[in-house]
């Protein structure tokens, strides 16, 4: 086989309309039989299920940001699921709750919200008819999720992230997404889990080889991923932050079809 290769979905390998593009389809399905495509996401599965059935994969997929690996073409493969610790997520939700604005996690085909927001509930929803919503207190439910997402008023970040570092700086872990003058966003997930972990666990079960592995991706959650593989591409349209740290970047953005153009050619030359 020749190489394992990672793809983020959002940014990345989707266009800004959230879809595949033919050519992206076509592209992957030529290669596939002569490479291990991934899916690595910080969708939750059934946000993305739909897409790896369009590539007809048949490899693991990666979803919640490395927190659930399953494959499902194969029920005989070794899921794994990580769960942040109960008792923690319950506490930064009492303490938060005065500024909280939003904040939502899923389980299955359930997300279970606060002060539910459809523009942030859009992405869990992705042609999943059977998607189901429910209103809850995240501190009187005994569901310990994989992630959740919070947005909480700009002005509270400093008091959010400070008492994310002092008081469950061994529990739990976050990513700020980013922030406008009203709200900041953040994604709240089991310390030491990342995109790249889950690699590292599809990796082990394949004993692939590691110097055969190549990723895409253009946001924060990525960084891990572009960083541990042997060759990690940050899209032309990913953030500054992300093309700086990566010595390889795509030609063209997401809505140019770069994850293929630029396989294509890395491949002819490989």
């Amino acid at each position: 086989m020749g190489y394992f290769i990672m793809l983020d979905l959002d940014g990345t390998l989707l266009n800004r309309h959230g879809e595949l593009s033919s050519n992206t389809i076509k592209t992957i399905k030529s290669l596939k039989n002569r490479h291990r495509f991934i899916i690595a996401t910080g969708r939750p599965y059934h946000a993305c299920i739909h897409f790896y059935n369009q590539l007809e994969l048949d490899t693991p997929l990666i979803t919640d940001n490395g927190g659930y690996i399953t494959n499902p073409s194969n029920p005989d493969f070794p899921v794994f699921k990580s769960r942040i610790d109960l008792a923690a997520a319950q506490k930064l939700f009492t303490f938060s709750k005065p500024f909280i604005r939003s904040a939502f996690f899923n389980e299955g085909n359930i997300v279970y919200t606060y002060k539910y927001l459809p523009k942030l509930h859009e992405i869990f929803k992705n042609h999943d008819d059977s998607f189901k919503k429910v209103e809850v207190l995240f501190d009187e439910i005994d569901i310990a999720p994989s992630g959740i997402i919070y947005l909480i008023d700009v002005n509270k970040m400093e008091e959010f992230e400070n008492f994310l570092d002092n008081d469950l700086k061994h529990e739990l872990s976050y990513r700020k997404w980013g922030n406008d003058y009203q709200h900041a966003l953040y994604e709240i997930y089991v310390p030491n889990v990342s995109k790249y972990t889950a690699i590292e666990y599809v990796m082990d079960h394949y004993q692939g080889d590691h110097n055969k592995t190549i990723a895409f991706g253009d946001g924060i959650n990525d960084l891990e991923m572009l960083k541990g593989v042997k060759h990690g591409v940050a899209m032309k349209n990913g953030l500054p932050e992300v093309k700086s740290a990566c010595g390889n970047i795509t030609l063209d953005t997401n809505q140019e079809d770069g994850v293929v153009k630029y396989l294509v050619s890395y491949l002819d030359k490989a």
